[in-house]
């Protein structure tokens, strides 16, 4: 099947945009149940950053 690159970005985020979602809410979680662990106060933003690469860096090694 023969996609030109719009329709494959379009398709890309679809599959994609629950996953940001998910990420999103994992993020918020792992950001209220860690910072309470005596590491640097980090604002939620700093702490999804980090967050988000680590685990698109997981989800790499598992392609």
């Amino acid at each position: 099947m023969q996609y030109n690159i719009q329709q494959y970005q379009f398709h890309f985020l679809q599959i994609l945009q629950p996953t940001l979602e998910l990420e999103k809410l994992s993020c918020e979680i792992g950001f209220l149940t860690n910072r309470d662990e005596g590491e640097q106060e980090k604002s939620i933003d700093d702490f999804c950053f980090s967050y988000s690469i680590l685990l698109r860096v997981s989800a790499l090694k598992f392609c």
